[in-house]
């Protein structure tokens, strides 16, 4: 007899995870590209699958430096390592439930910045380490000089806005002996 579950029915294939990896040039990224053509890598956990297996490390609070996230897929074809050591090439990465409320959702969206393989036991681990708005970053150039004194949230949303793909909302910086809080 099966489990019933929050959605009804018995546990025939409802709580299904999925991750998908969609990987794309960076000029795509950044909306000069049709994301339909993207190269998609999905794993259920099936053993006749590829598998993943990933890291993602939120730098909440700290100035500078973009949210990194790690994804190691395991057999690779030649062809789709080549695809990903090219230089500029972009990804997002979705995680969820086939059948569960919200579906599979982005959590994390970026570019590649290495990849490395490593033979691990009878497999071949190819591991991409990525960043958060790279692609904006990679693509971005600003140049721009005030007169007078101008705030410095007004400069860091000017300088922001440079970046393709980056929306600014309100920002709240404060000094405190020359430091930004």
């Amino acid at each position: 007899m099966g489990i019933s579950n929050l959605f009804g029915g018995d546990d025939s294939g409802v709580f299904i995870r999925e991750a998908q990896l969609l990987i794309y040039p960076l000029s795509e990224a950044i909306g000069g590209g049709d994301e339909a053509q993207a190269i998609v890598i999905k794993s259920t956990g099936l053993s006749d699958e590829l598998r993943m297996l990933f890291r993602i490390e939120k730098n909440i609070g700290s100035l500078g430096m973009p949210n990194v996230f790690e994804i190691s897929i395991y057999n690779l074809s030649t062809a789709t390592k080549q695809l990903l050591s090219k230089q500029a090439t972009a990804i997002e990465f979705e995680l969820g439930y086939q059948q569960g409320l919200d579906g599979v959702v982005k959590v994390a969206r970026g570019g590649i910045s290495t990849v490395a393989s490593e033979r691990e036991e009878g497999d071949i681990k190819t591991t991409l380490t990525c960043f958060d708005g790279l692609a904006g970053i990679a693509e971005a150039n600003s140049g721009r000089s005030y007169l007078g004194s101008i705030a410095l949230a007004k400069i860091v949303k000017d300088l922001a806005s440079d970046i393709p793909g980056v929306e600014v909302s309100e920002l709240n910086i404060k000094l405190d002996n020359n430091k930004v809080s």
